[in-house]
């Protein structure tokens, strides 16, 4: 790295923490301040206040994008709680005074990619829920490199926060493990020796993206979680695609069911951050310029790729088409 492409990345990391800390004080008149809860009483109809919040990501970002256009910045203070929803955006090329998404409370709010599924039918052994999804298994894209069918496919269940195992037929059902039958429409579970479904919190994966925002620049996320996304074979949780002066600063993005992160940009600045325990990699970038990845941990990825015999090729933290 140049010297004068490492004055630019430290210029980047000085830039984007003063605009950080500017929209720390609601009492800057060029900030705005919104607040999103997982709360009863939140709603998008709502002002944005903390005393009456917002209910959705992507209503704060619409009103962050707006405050944008009138030459404001936006601070978005998500408050702790599960954020069953995904934040999404394609622009071209959008960008201007700084966005901020920050937890309250560092890993306080979650976004996650799974719904509480209750009502389960069990008789012999197993448990049988309706299953919605014809999702199938994504097709292997290369030819001469193994890729089993279990890495292909995307479903995910948890039972009190583990992972259960996912098998191809209802024979090779054991304690801990899950089979779907799109046949039959129906997702057939064993639970772990004597845990009762209805009695526990199972949560079934249900979104692919928790995160895309595609041409948007000068945007923070700081302090989330990311979890149990059900994305498609080679597709991330998060996905920073085409944007530019991005920071992500203490995340994690852990235990979602591909890729963990995929970035695409310039001026990309990863800090603080975790993206462990995921289905395939943890950090993958592609067509990138001036990025860090700072104190940040990729470790124990590629559990879903394992139960498919896929351990080669982009499997790990791969950068590719880099500047």
């Amino acid at each position: 790295m140049t010297a004068l492409a490492r004055f630019r990345l430290v210029g980047l990391a000085i830039a984007l923490m003063l605009s950080f800390q500017a929209a720390s004080t609601s009492e800057t008149p060029s900030v705005a301040v919104l607040y999103v809860a997982a709360s009863s009483g939140a709603s998008d109809g709502n002002p944005g206040t903390a005393a009456q919040p917002l209910a959705s990501l992507e209503e704060a970002l619409r009103r962050a994008v707006a405050n944008r256009a009138n030459g404001l910045s936006t601070h978005v203070w998500i408050l702790p709680g599960i954020y069953r929803q995904s934040l999404t955006g394609t622009f071209d090329d959008n960008t201007g005074p700084a966005i901020i998404f920050q937890s309250s409370e560092p890993h306080g709010a979650v976004v996650s990619g799974a719904d509480r599924w209750t009502g389960w039918s069990c008789g012999g052994g197993v448990c049988v829920h309706a299953w919605p999804f014809r999702w199938g298994a994504a097709p292997n894209p290369w030819s001469g490199i193994q890729v089993g069918e279990l890495a292909r496919r995307r479903e995910l269940v948890s039972v009190d926060g583990v992972n259960l195992g996912q098998v191809l037929s209802r024979g090779a059902l054991t304690a801990g493990t899950f089979f779907v039958d799109e046949g039959a429409g129906e997702l057939v579970v064993m639970p772990p020796v004597g845990v009762d479904l209805n009695a526990v919190d199972v949560e079934v994966g249900t979104r692919g993206t928790l995160v895309r925002l595609q041409g948007m620049g000068n945007v923070v996320l700081k302090g989330l979680v990311f979890t149990h996304a059900a994305s498609v074979f080679r597709e991330a949780a998060v996905s920073i695609a085409e944007d530019s002066d991005v920071l992500l600063d203490g995340v994690a993005v852990e235990w979602n069911g591909q890729n963990g992160l995929d970035l695409m940009g310039r001026g990309l600045t990863v800090r603080d951050s975790t993206f462990n325990h995921n289905g395939s990699s943890g950090l993958q970038a592609y067509k990138v310029a001036g990025v860090q990845v700072v104190d940040s941990e990729a470790s124990y990825n590629n559990w879903r790729g394992v139960r498919g015999g896929y351990t080669s090729w982009e499997v790990g933290q791969k950068f590719s088409a880099a500047h």
